[in-house]
């Protein structure tokens, strides 16, 4: 489909491999000095951890809030975005590029200001995460 369109191919998957050499060349578990984690975690381990975290239910909140609120303006974007905008309402392609950036941009945009509102307010920036615990 990429050829038969007019979409761009894909890069080349060299680039993938790329990154992640970078990540785990770069990327660390803790600050450099740190001393090493003495704890090991295991593959058995994982169900565990993860009833302990959906148990708060900050947890649930994010999850859901961020499933309900994103999903669609990230379906359409992803998905449906410029060939929607510009097949079926005729927009031109430069256009329908520039009302998905502004919904980019909106949403950015909200999530600076709550963090900016809570700088303004004295409030704890890591304490948006326990709010709801």
């Amino acid at each position: 489909m990429a050829r038969a369109g007019r979409w761009p191919s894909a890069p080349p998957p060299a680039w993938g491999v790329l990154v992640v050499v970078l990540v785990l060349a770069v990327a660390r578990d803790a600050p450099r000095g740190a001393p090493p984690r003495s704890e090991v975690l295991h593959a058995v381990d994982v169900p565990r951890l993860v009833r302990a975290a959906w148990g708060h239910p900050g947890t649930r909140l994010g999850f859901f809030t961020h499933f309900g609120a994103q999903f669609s303006g990230t379906v359409f974007a992803l998905l449906w975005g410029v060939p929607y905008l510009v097949t079926a309402q005729g927009l031109s392609a430069g256009r329908a590029s520039v009302l998905l950036t502004v919904l980019v941009l909106a949403a950015g945009g909200y999530t600076a200001s709550a963090f900016r509102l809570a700088w303004l307010v004295q409030y704890p920036v890591w304490a948006f995460a326990l709010s709801e615990c």
